[in-house]
């Protein structure tokens, strides 16, 4: 081994160390997150599952923010997002186009794993994913 593949080998090290770290050095209750390039699952617009490598763009960052981010398929099956009906509108930032022009009656809003209701105007729409059912708008 020369100088210069002995150094790609230290950094290759080191990315690793780091990632090991990571899990050692993280609490119990923290949401898992995919390593750079490690796939992870979501909920589409459609309600359908995909998948993608993790990037550290700002899309996975939207999925992660919004508990729309899953380690595995049966997960994501599993999650309340899965269970998108044509009973209702949805607005995902970053996914759906752009946000509603009004202000939605009787939304709900995905929190860890579950739907809350929203019970005060939305003032500043976060990184959540909202719902509605069309038939009370």
């Amino acid at each position: 081994m020369n100088r210069a593949e002995a150094i790609a080998q230290m950094g290759k090290l080191k990315e690793e160390m780091e990632k090991l770290n990571t899990i050692i050095e993280a609490p119990l209750t923290q949401r898992w997150r995919a390593f750079k390039g490690d796939k992870y699952f979501f909920v589409n617009a459609r309600g359908e599952i995909g998948n993608t490598d993790e990037l550290g763009y700002m899309q996975d960052d939207i999925h992660f923010d919004t508990g729309n981010y899953f380690k595995s398929l049966m997960d994501a099956k599993a999650s309340n997002l899965y269970t998108m009906s044509g009973e209702y509108d949805y607005w995902i930032p970053g996914v759906t186009p752009c946000k509603p022009s009004f202000q939605p009656k009787n939304f709900e809003y995905y929190y860890n794993n579950e739907w809350k209701t929203g019970d005060q105007e939305v003032r500043m729409w976060r990184k959540q994913t909202y719902r509605w059912k069309r038939s009370e708008q």
